[in-house]
């Protein structure tokens, strides 16, 4: 998978991994939670990231509605 990435200079392609960061935060979050580990990260730092990646998903979903 990759993005294009455009700059003043033109336009370049980002190479982006096969993998779902926020499934293994998650993950990750609730295996500390059954083991008892302590975890840097909490639901309250998780939110802001959240909401910022419901903003892009929507954003998304309407411009791709534009191009229909």
């Amino acid at each position: 998978m990759s993005l294009k990435l455009f700059t003043n200079d033109g336009q370049e392609e980002v190479k982006i991994e096969n993998s779902d960061c926020y499934t293994e935060a998650i993950k990750h979050v609730l295996e500390c939670c059954e083991k008892d580990i302590p975890t840097s990260l909490s639901i309250d730092d998780a939110i802001p990231s959240l909401e910022i990646a419901i903003q892009i998903k929507e954003m998304l979903v309407i411009t791709n509605t534009h191009l229909l």
